[in-house]
């Protein structure tokens, strides 16, 4: 009864919120400031209450193709649609208004294809924490808020524009707007240009990092190990499980397989090692086999039905 109520409830704001967008538009078409700042708002807390309280409602509207990026691309044409009626600006003014989203939007996808194709090209074979892998160098790790606006969701700050458009219709002076445009391409380009400038310690991503986490596994020989391999919206199994461990007083580590679950795992002191690389898929559906010790360091592993073992293993 509940869980429909919740339902119900989550897709009364799913309405409301497609329905402010919809007056959004209109009202921008017609120079309305009143009706579009009132749509505004409501479009504004929609979208907070799905984020927080109805993620799984908004997922609905993901899969009907209404996700996030349509919806922020209509919120950003209403803008241009807003300024350009009610303040009608001089030709500068409409290129400044009709570009600085834009350049924001186009930073956002000229980053995320960059990020899939580096991606795809190089794999990450290991991700590590609190490990001493000696002076191995680190890759550079981006902070929770740079991840966070990463891609595609860079082009929220373009929120910012919603209430400087108002504002600019209200004063008819198109300044405003165009003063908050530059603020978020500027800030788009910080977001972007942080995780190239900032490094995590603790944390490794290089290549040779795999032999160095063989290395340590032979050194340190832990006696306990803490194994997940689920994926992020998950980790809170392996969470309630590190403060015991801790205390048992024992060497242990922490496995995982999935790299989501490795950027959301609780903090810890436990040297937590993580191999992405392990869950991609080979040929034939089989496993595509990582790099292992010498045979000297583990025992002989036994093909599955249908995969090779890699070649050079015992």
């Amino acid at each position: 009864m509940f869980s429909r109520e919740r339902s119900r409830r989550g897709l009364t704001v799913v309405g409301l919120t497609l329905l402010g967008y919809g007056v959004m538009i209109l009202s921008g078409a017609l120079g309305l400031v009143v009706p579009y700042a009132v749509a505004a708002a409501v479009v504004i807390a929609g979208e907070l209450t799905l984020a927080t309280r109805y993620a799984e409602t908004g997922g609905l509207l993901r899969k009907a193709g209404l996700g996030l990026v349509f919806r922020r691309l209509l919120r950003d044409l209403s803008v241009v649609l807003l300024v350009v009626s009610a303040v009608r600006p001089g030709p500068a003014g409409t290129v400044a208004v009709l570009l600085l989203p834009a350049a924001l939007w186009t930073v956002a996808a000229g980053t995320t294809a960059l990020a899939r194709a580096v991606d795809g090209r190089a794999a990450t074979p290991a991700l590590t924490r609190n490990l001493d892998l000696g002076g191995l160098r680190r890759a550079p790790v981006p902070p929770a808020w740079a991840r966070r606006l990463a891609g595609l969701r860079l082009p929220l700050l373009n929120v910012l524009l919603v209430p400087a458009a108002v504002v600019a219709a209200a004063a008819d002076r198109v300044t405003p707007v165009v003063v908050t445009g530059v603020v978020t391409l500027a800030a788009g380009l910080l977001t972007v240009a942080v995780p190239m400038l900032t490094r995590s310690p603790g944390r490794g991503e290089a290549p040779g990092v795999l032999p160095a986490v063989y290395d340590w596994l032979a050194r340190e020989r832990p006696e306990v190990a803490l194994y997940f391999a689920g994926p992020a919206k998950d980790v809170y199994q392996a969470n309630m499980w590190l403060a015991p461990v801790e205390a048992a007083g024992r060497r242990a580590v922490v496995l995982l397989r999935a790299e989501d679950a490795f950027r959301e795992l609780a903090d810890t002191r436990l040297p937590v090692i993580c191999v992405p690389a392990a869950l991609r898929p080979g040929p034939a559906g089989c496993r595509r086999p990582v790099r292992r010790p010498p045979p000297s360091r583990r025992p002989s592993p036994s093909a599955g039905p249908g995969c090779r073992p890699p070649a050079g293993t015992a």
